[in-house]
């Protein structure tokens, strides 16, 4: 399959979890203190599997004291969520959700200012042609991404608004034989045996649906220059 100049990506998730605290009803950032200023998303993929595994890292702006923190999500099962804030880290505790919400609880008041909050979670490689989605072409197998408008959640927990524009750093590990492309070029290509290592290069500010990326047997078009 080629690429050609249309755009590749989208990701979904989403949570099961017991309800334990209010649920937001306005937009996430008209009822929190709180802002990511970048995000570190790490993915494992393969266009032959259901499922994806991933990490992802947002860099915290926490104006008030808050105990309990509110991300879009769905689809999408957590691991483990840890916060790093004045020098303490705490476990957060994945609470009450609704169908496209993540609320993580902390133990202890997370102080103002830069924090970092670290999760560890899978989501479903789906069908359709939203969030990470498997396409097959010629008995070739491919992943592609499409998050607008609101299906990012469904990839990694996030703040998937688009009044948030932050700089996004994308890792991908894939098959050996695949390849793979997103917003930005590779800054490093590492080969680990069956797997193969794609990081690239940090984005300038975007907003959560615009991220992308695609994995597969791909083949590229030298598209001249301008």
């Amino acid at each position: 399959m080629r690429i050609g100049s249309w755009a590749v990506c989208a990701i979904a998730f989403g949570l099961a979890c017991s309800a334990a605290a209010q649920i937001p009803k306005l937009r996430l950032a008209e009822v929190q203190d709180i802002s990511p200023t970048r995000y570190g998303l790490e993915l494992s993929v393969d266009p032959e599997q259901p499922q994806f595994t991933g990490t992802v890292q947002i860099s915290l702006d926490v104006r008030k004291p808050l105990a309990t923190l509110w991300l879009n999500a769905s689809d999408l099962t957590i691991q483990e969520a840890t916060l790093s804030a004045a020098g303490k880290q705490q476990t957060a505790k994945a609470a009450a959700s609704g169908p496209d919400l993540l609320n993580l609880q902390f133990e202890s008041m997370v102080p103002s200012g830069p924090a970092e909050l670290r999760i560890r979670y899978s989501g479903k490689i789906r069908q359709d042609t939203g969030g990470v989605f498997r396409l097959e072409d010629l008995g070739n197998k491919y992943l592609f991404t499409q998050f607008e408008a609101t299906e990012a959640r469904v990839a990694f927990p996030c703040f998937d608004e688009p009044s948030y524009k932050v700089p996004w750093q994308l890792t991908l590990h894939v098959p050996a034989q695949d390849k793979a492309v997103s917003n930005t070029p590779v800054i490093r290509e590492m080969a680990e045996g069956q797997r193969k290592t794609y990081v690239f290069q940090e984005t300038n500010p975007l907003p959560s649906y615009l991220v992308a990326f695609a994995v597969g047997p791909l083949e590229f078009v030298d598209a001249g220059k301008a």
